[in-house]
């Protein structure tokens, strides 16, 4: 009787260093998949700066974070590809302190809320250390520095809250933030794909219809049964629903919707066609990071392409 064939496993290593060129000791590693779920896998450097992760070969965003008071930022690749022995070395920056507070629609400091921080040259996430409220509401998150837009994040035990944003804010700042959140409205419902099947995992991200600015927004998911109950601030919004990444489902915008009060909304999404490749440079190289458009040409209006953009190696998938 033949022997079950081993899981094959592959591995991402690599060497982190301050901006001085030294190791960076206790440096702890996280890994997600594309959708953001984090994995079980992670890892931590040697006192030579060395790590030695152990993963299933896929496409990952890792996120490295030196030990917290080292005065080095964390930091995060996108779409990195592991395949057999993957290097991935790191120079991580100096980091920058940023101080605030939470506050609840009562006026009272929110405890728990998180703190995000959203590059404003490209929209991504950046990692951060401390970035939760404390009882008195306060937080001191430790990142790079540059400018973003900053989000405040209640706990799921405050879902009447909705989250709040700061348009643009340059870190280090010179003030200590304050947030004062308002009380959410709530768009609840099921998302269903062409079969009429419920589609657990779709997100839902909410743009202002007066300016085309997204909105920050929490419990935006579907769950397993395709239910979700998203928890924004009132307005009027342009709702983009998204399918999970690798499925053949196409993204539906619905809007202008109000939610001053609270309101139902069931979506189908219809089924697409994949549009894949690669985009690469003159040189023949991968292109990591680029974003695809797409539009109508016969009502000339922009259709959503959520989770376009090209990974490590250049490659993209549009679903249209």
């Amino acid at each position: 009787m033949l022997a079950p064939h081993p899981a094959r496993a592959d591995l991402l290593t690599g060497t982190v260093r301050d901006p001085g060129g030294l190791p960076v000791n206790n440096a702890d590693f996280d890994l997600f998949d594309p959708d953001g779920n984090k994995l079980l896998a992670d890892g931590s450097t040697r006192s030579t700066g060395r790590y030695q992760i152990t993963v299933d070969p896929g496409r990952y965003d890792v996120v490295c974070q030196p030990p917290v008071g080292s005065g080095l930022a964390p930091q995060v690749r996108r779409g990195v590809v592991v395949s057999g022995t993957t290097v991935l070395d790191w120079t991580v920056p100096p980091s920058v302190r940023v101080l605030g507070r939470v506050f609840g629609p009562d006026g009272q400091p929110l405890a728990q809320a998180t703190i995000t921080f959203d590059r404003i040259a490209d929209g991504s996430r950046q990692p951060s250390l401390g970035n939760l409220t404390n009882t008195f509401g306060s937080f001191a998150t430790y990142l790079e520095a540059g400018t973003y837009r900053v989000s405040a994040y209640p706990s799921a035990a405050d879902s009447a809250v909705a989250p709040g944003r700061l348009a643009r804010v340059e870190v280090p700042a010179a003030d200590p933030l304050r947030f004062d959140l308002v009380r959410a409205t709530h768009l609840v419902g099921t998302v269903r794909d062409a079969t009429g099947a419920p589609l657990a995992g779709a997100r839902l991200s909410f743009d202002r219809a007066d300016d085309g600015e997204r909105a920050p927004a929490a419990g935006n998911q579907s769950g397993p049964d395709g239910s979700f109950r998203a928890a924004v601030a009132p307005d009027t919004y342009r709702v983009v629903v998204a399918p999970p990444r690798g499925t053949r489902w196409v993204a539906r915008r619905v809007g202008p919707v109000d939610l001053t009060a609270d309101r139902a909304l069931d979506v189908a999404l219809d089924a697409g066609f994949l549009l894949s490749g690669r985009v690469l440079d003159e040189r023949g190289a991968p292109v990591a990071g680029a974003d695809w458009d797409a539009a109508d040409e016969a009502t000339q209006t922009s259709i959503p392409t959520p989770n376009d953009n090209t990974g490590s190696d250049g490659s993209y998938t549009l679903v249209l």
